[in-house]
């Protein structure tokens, strides 16, 4: 598909923390995917969608919330591959829409808003909106799924060197999956956006606790997911001043600010390399005014 870059580049961040013990510190740019349909979220997406033109799909249903960087993913994909795309929101319709709800509308995705009731039995409730929705195609929220964590397994194919290290931030856990399939040596560090292990599935944590390089970092999530702070803004905006490189308060921002406190630290080994996956997800930046009128003046 050649309105996506890939692969994508892995840039040296040349002034950090760990200079003095001989750390080289690198991100990979999955944010320079597609400007809309970035970071995991390709990837993510990827063999779902091939399976969807297998199937000979027409529309395509995900569910997520609010300020999902999964749908608004989702929804200009649909637009470009030409698939209708059909959202299903947790909770009930807002007065006031977010930034992604318009996005995704704008994108041509019809949005049904449904309880957080009937939302958490997904997808075992969906059954009425593939119905509803003929030649639908169903994805799991944040594509959660075996097509997903495959789609992910290519971001270390694309790597010219082997990480001592591999960070990288957590939601669902499928990303972290798929990576963790393709590293062999590398100690794998996840930077969970849940403030606690009880809000992973039971399946992911299982995964974790059988992939014995593989530990999740807890202590930056700020509380929560989508919790931010001014020592994380501050972080984010000196951080682009530094290297060019835009993050996000929700998944990637509180991954580098992570990565940066572990070297202040020392708690990487002198002379390693480390490689942070930036995920993308800038779209979310909306979610947070003041911060990104900070950023886009920056």
């Amino acid at each position: 598909m050649d309105f996506l870059k890939l692969p994508t580049p892995l840039e040296e961040i040349e002034v950090h923390p760990g200079n003095n013990d001989g750390i080289k510190l690198f991100i990979k740019r999955d944010d320079l995917i597609h400007a809309e349909i970035s970071g995991n979220k390709w990837r993510k997406l990827k063999h779902n969608i091939e399976k969807a033109v297998q199937e000979k799909a027409t529309s395509l249903i995900s569910a997520g919330g609010a300020w999902s960087n999964h749908l608004a993913a989702l929804a200009a994909a649909g637009k470009l591959l030409r698939f209708e795309t059909v959202g299903i929101i947790r909770g009930e319709e807002p007065p006031v829409w977010s930034d992604t709800l318009v996005y995704c509308k704008s994108q041509g995705m019809r949005l049904i808003f449904i309880s957080r009731r009937e939302f958490d039995k997904l997808p075992g409730s969906i059954t009425q909106y593939m119905l509803e929705q003929q030649g639908g195609y169903y994805i799991p929220v944040g594509a959660e799924n075996e097509r997903g964590v495959k789609g992910c397994e290519e971001i270390i194919t694309e790597l010219d060197i082997t990480p001592d290290y591999f960070c990288l931030p957590v939601g669902t856990g499928t990303t972290m999956k798929g990576v963790g399939r393709k590293l062999n040596s590398s100690k794998l560090v996840g930077f969970s956006a849940l403030k606690e292990s009880s809000q992973h599935s039971t399946e992911f944590l299982k995964w974790v606790e059988d992939n014995t390089n593989t530990q999740i970092k807890y202590e930056y999530s700020l509380g929560g997911f989508a919790k931010s702070s001014a020592q994380l803004e501050n972080f984010i905006v000196d951080f682009f001043k530094n290297t060019k490189t835009m993050l996000e308060p929700v998944y990637t921002g509180k991954m580098m600010l992570g990565v940066f406190d572990m070297l202040e630290k020392k708690q990487f080994i002198p002379g390693s390399s480390i490689v942070c996956l930036h995920t993308g997800g800038l779209q979310g930046l909306k979610g947070y005014p003041d911060l990104h009128s900070r950023l886009f003046t920056s």
